[in-house]
């Protein structure tokens, strides 16, 4: 849509999108003013080994060994290479190998993403990653390319339209949580903001059965009322409650909504 040009083709001053969270209780509201999630990047590393037979592994170099070195070192990257409270994640989810049960690996690529709460973080572990590849690799004498692809990058709140949120939730019957810690999830929505000033909030899911398994479950369900006073669902809190608080906030001519 923004490639497209929907922004300017139909200009908005401000968005919103809200998401449920999973076990947590009914009833509340949360968002804050800047980061609230992480963004988000696919990394795949390619070893170029030379496989051999598993009784003379002299022979060869196993992927699967330099593999296992790009994990560990990997790891570093997040928690010595950035600093403990920047929320940074790095998790290597796929080990793929052209190995058998007798016939060491010559090629391998461990999959993944990581995790980061401000652009500088994500461009230095990109570059962290591609050193660490690149060191390992010539250590034992082969080759190894990382690519990279930003997904979602962080979501950055606005400070104007976060308190029309906190109104519209003690409006409806809710109760608010104010400057919320963020979250490494990543987001879609997060493109927007990045274009006109925008917030995203969280409406909480309830704290057990269904409503409390994890995000994308197939037994989860998503449709606990947020608000155990008003009993109002989401749709209908944000259509009488913060388009409401929405207006009487900016409340100035010629304001588009």
């Amino acid at each position: 849509m923004i490639d497209e040009g929907v922004p300017e083709q139909f200009p908005v001053e401000e968005i919103y999108a809200s998401h449920n969270l999973p076990g947590a209780p009914t009833g509340q509201i949360s968002t804050r003013a800047g980061i609230i999630w992480n963004s988000e990047t696919l990394f795949e590393i390619a070893v170029k080994g030379c496989g051999g037979h598993a009784s003379m592994p002299q022979t060869g170099v196993d992927a699967i060994t330099v593999g296992v070195e790009l994990v560990l070192a990997g790891q570093s990257v997040a928690v010595r290479k950035r600093a403990p409270a920047s929320g940074a994640v790095l998790s290597v989810t796929e080990f793929l190998t052209d190995g058998q049960r007798n016939v060491l690996s010559g090629n391998g690529a461990l999959k993944g993403d990581f995790r980061a709460r401000s652009p500088e973080d994500r461009i230095a572990i990109e570059r962290f990653k591609r050193q660490i590849a690149t060191g390992v690799a010539t250590a034992y004498g082969i080759e190894a390319t990382v690519g990279f692809d930003t997904q979602f990058v962080e979501t950055i709140n606005a400070e104007l339209p976060v308190e029309p949120v906190y109104r519209a939730a003690e409006a409806a019957g809710c109760d608010p949580i104010r400057d919320r810690t963020p979250m490494s999830f990543s987001e879609d929505f997060a493109q927007f903001p990045a274009c006109v000033p925008g917030c995203f909030l969280l409406r909480r899911n309830g704290e057990a059965g269904a409503h409390a398994r994890p995000l994308h479950s197939l037994t989860m369900i998503s449709t606990t009322p947020c608000c155990r006073s008003a009993q109002t669902s989401g749709s209908a809190w944000y259509k009488t409650g913060c388009l409401r608080e929405r207006t009487m906030y900016h409340d100035r001519p010629g304001s588009r909504l």
